[in-house]
């Protein structure tokens, strides 16, 4: 529901799937974000790249060796990694993704 509207009504784990995603990765790194997002992004196996607070955010399909592929990805562009996380699809991911904004908005 965003302002009284329903935007999606499934189950849960149906609307996580709907992010068409099933690995978020989420990179921080000395440089410029929206470069890196771009960059990992264009890698095989991923769907699409954002940035969020600073942070470039990448979602891919499957979970496989994914941290070292992007770490040796996000490197052999020049960037420096500080700090990366991975995880699934949340329900929050799925507002942000259907209404554009986050959850604090």
């Amino acid at each position: 529901m965003d302002h009284g509207r329903v935007l999606a009504l499934d189950t849960p784990q149906a609307l996580k799937a709907s992010v068409d995603a099933d690995t978020i990765v989420s990179v921080s790194a000395e440089g410029d974000a929206e470069a890196l997002a771009a960059r990992l992004a264009a890698m095989p196996d991923a769907v699409r790249g954002e940035v969020v607070d600073k942070i470039a955010t990448v979602f891919f399909r499957g979970t496989g060796g994914i941290v070292p592929r992007v770490v040796a990805e996000a490197e052999a562009g020049g960037f420096h990694v500080t700090d990366i996380a991975v995880s699934e699809p949340t329900l929050e991911t799925v507002f942000i993704a259907l209404t554009g904004k986050d959850l604090r908005e």
